[in-house]
Order: C-alpha cells, then sequence, then structure tokens
C-alpha cells in the first residue's frame, strides 16, 4: 500500500506518552513523510505524561479521511481523552473505511475499540487494556508488532522500532538508519 501523497495523521491528547508520539512523527518527517499533528483543538499545546509540550496542526473537522494514508494513535493517557470526542472517534472509522492504514501503540488500542474497527482482527495492545480489545472482537496476541491487512499494532515503547518499520513497509517506504 502506498501512503496517497505521503499524508500521515498522528492523533494527540493530552496526557500521550512522549515516545509513542515522538519516535514515529520524527521517523515518518525524517523519511518524507508529511506528518500532521491532529487534536480536538488545533493550536493549542498538549503537554505529555512528562510535559513535554506539542502544539496540535488541525481538528479532525479539518481532515478529509480520504486523503489519509496513514494515521497513527500513540499510547499514553491520551486514548482515555481522545474517545470522549465523538469527532476523534469518527476520524478513526473514516480513516479506515477510506482505505488508510490505522497504526496504534500501547493504549492507542482504547481508540481503535471505540472505533469500531477490530472485530474479527488479529492486534495487539499493553496487556492492561486486553480485555477491552477482545470484547472488541480482537484476536489479541502478546507480540512486538501485529499486522493485519490496514491495521498496525503494537504493545509499548520497546516495541517502537519494530511498529516504525511495519509502517514503512505497509506504506511503500524503505526503512532507513540514522547516520
Amino acid at each position: 500500500m502506498n501512503t496517497p501523497k505521503n499524508h500521515a495523521v498522528i492523533l494527540l491528547e493530552k496526557e500521550y506518552e512522549d515516545l509513542e508520539f515522538w519516535y514515529p512523527l520524527l521517523r515518518m518527517r525524517e523519511t518524507g513523510i508529511e506528518a500532521q499533528v491532529t487534536a480536538p483543538v488545533s493550536g493549542k499545546i498538549y503537554h505529555s505524561k512528562h510535559g513535554y509540550p506539542v502544539i496540535s496542526d488541525s481538528t479532525p473537522a479539518d481532515i478529509n479521511p480520504a486523503d489519509i494514508g496513514l494515521l497513527i494513535i500513540p499510547g499514553g493517557h491520551a486514548p482515555e481523552h481522545m474517545v470522549r470526542h465523538p469527532d476523534m472517534v469518527q476520524l478513526v472509522r473514516n480513516v479506515h473505511m477510506s482505505g488508510g492504514l490505522i497504526a496504534f501503540i500501547c493504549h492507542g488500542g482504547l481508540l481503535a475499540c471505540s472505533a469500531d474497527i477490530l472485530n474479527g482482527r488479529r492486534a495487539t495492545s499493553t496487556p492492561a487494556i486486553r480485555d477491552e480489545m477482545e470484547k472488541a472482537g480482537t484476536d489479541w496476541h502478546d507480540e512486538p508488532v501485529v499486522v493485519d491487512d490496514r491495521l498496525i499494532s503494537s504493545r509499548c515503547p520497546d516495541d517502537l522500532p519494530a511498529f516504525c518499520r511495519a509502517i514503512f513497509e505497509e506504506t511503500g517506504h524503505r526503512f532507513t538508519t540514522l547516520v
């Protein structure tokens, strides 16, 4: 699958997990993928679990799901806040229905559950939300990365290299190492 227009969206809310947001975002930018930060409020500063700030670029209303080839959902406490915004949940559902790739890590699976895109699919997450994942119909696996068609999932920050490698493989971008 090639990412249309090299366009990716990474979702943001307060208390995001620092590494699960920044590692994929910077790797996307490094490989030339335009990575847009989308949150409930555009131009607002959102702080990570450890206080690191990020300013959002856009809101879900600003996004045309058909233009998105890749949507990334980081973990931390952010997904617990994201699911409270129907437009965030609907964006995930719409990108999935439009054929975009959805990649989530750790607690990011909570938003995928709320978007109702996991029934009958293989995925992983932090073991802390395994029950929620299975109740959503997921065939849950305790593996560093699970790829099932247009879904990529990982468990925790230690899995980020495998997570990003799978994203690059699925989007058709060659994985490059830092020099």
